[in-house]
Order: C-alpha cells, then sequence, then structure tokens
C-alpha cells in the first residue's frame, strides 16, 4: 500500500501515512496528527474556554467545554466536595456510637486525641463541669462547658469551605436555641492555638 508525506497539524512535523487514510481524512474534513497526543492536544484547544467556580472552595477556574470538564478546581477539592449525603450520613452514625469514649483520655481515638488533651487538664485544673462530644439531637459539639453554658467548637482548615460554614452556622443556631453560647477556636494539625486556662469561657 503506497504512502505520502504529510506535516502534523498540531507539530508541524513531517510523517508517512497511507494514501487511503489520507483520503480519508480529508474527506470528513480532519487534521492529520503525528501522534494521538497531539491529536487530543488540538481537540482539547478547539473546545471553549469557561470560568466555573468550585462548588466546595468557592475559588474561580478555568476549564473547557469537553467530555473532560472539571468540576473541581483541584484533586483535594474533588475528594472532599464529591462525598455523598449517605457516606456523610453513615460518618456521623459511626462516630455517634462511639461517642461515650470520648471523654476519657486513654480511648481517645488517635486521630482526635490532640483535640482535647491540652485542653482537658486546663478544665480539670479550674475545676470546670464539662463534656467532649457534647451532643444536641443530631449535632455534636466538641466541648461542652455545663457550668457557663457554653460550646467550643475546634475548626480545622477545613472549616473555611462553603458546604462546612453552612453546616457550621446550623450547629450554631442550635446552640443558641437550646440556651448555649457558642465559641469557635481555630486549630491545626497538631495543637490548639491560643486556647488555654485564660481563654476558657467563664
Amino acid at each position: 500500500m503506497s504512502e505520502s508525506w504529510v506535516s502534523c497539524a498540531w507539530c508541524d512535523k513531517r510523517f508517512l501515512r497511507e494514501n487511503g487514510e489520507i483520503r480519508r481524512s480529508e474527506r470528513l474534513g480532519r487534521d492529520h496528527f503525528c501522534c494521538m497526543s497531539h491529536a487530543k492536544l488540538a481537540h482539547s484547544k478547539r473546545k471553549p474556554e469557561i470560568e466555573k467556580v468550585c462548588p466546595y472552595c468557592d475559588s474561580t477556574f478555568v476549564t473547557r467545554t469537553n467530555k473532560s470538564e472539571k468540576t473541581f478546581c483541584s484533586p483535594s477539592c474533588a475528594s472532599a466536595g464529591s462525598m455523598t449525603t449517605e457516606r456523610r450520613a453513615a460518618q456521623r452514625k459511626a462516630g455517634k456510637s462511639h461517642v461515650d469514649n470520648l471523654d476519657v483520655a486513654k480511648s481517645l481515638r488517635s486521630r482526635e486525641r490532640w483535640k482535647y488533651e491540652e485542653v482537658r487538664t486546663a478544665l480539670q485544673i479550674a475545676r470546670r463541669d464539662f463534656q467532649f462530644e457534647y451532643r444536641i439531637g443530631d449535632h455534636i459539639f466538641d466541648l461542652a462547658l455545663l457550668d457557663s453554658r457554653v460550646l467550643v467548637e475546634f475548626d480545622g482548615p477545613y472549616h473555611s469551605s462553603r458546604s462546612q460554614r453552612i453546616i457550621d452556622q446550623q450547629k450554631d443556631e442550635i446552640a443558641r436555641a437550646n440556651g448555649f453560647r457558642i465559641t469557635r477556636v481555630q486549630t491545626d494539625k497538631k495543637t490548639i492555638i491560643s486556647f488555654g486556662v485564660a481563654d476558657i469561657p467563664g
């Protein structure tokens, strides 16, 4: 079968192609490409760019209107934002089933231990009436200071997302409706920031 030289529409590289394939591409109005990756690049560039808002972090990003059009701005937002209602409900149910264990230092789950250990000692020294993982209805609050009717929430970085802000607002309203004040403390992965005896609400 005879071949002829053609130029890649993406990189201008000259390559041999069968004459039958050349005629078929010309009949269908298709360009010639030296490899599949260049064909995909050229195809994606033909699609217009659009600006979208990430449904998880509210940041603006640019994508193209093709089959692989992005919904989230990054893989991390896609992972966090694509959690289904059923999965979230299952996680909450699992957490509630172990809620009684969280008030005992030795039985705190390792991933939650850092959140409470530093505060527990300060509360015990101050002789406060407190309870970790305090439940009101379907919501669980990180710390309840029962003697002063104050609920404390330790907010990690994920609390900045739009979906989490909505949940936090609902919890704040439930706390106030049940006669509690709400205090939110910004935290990092290892320690509770600036929250000691002097910061415990009276």
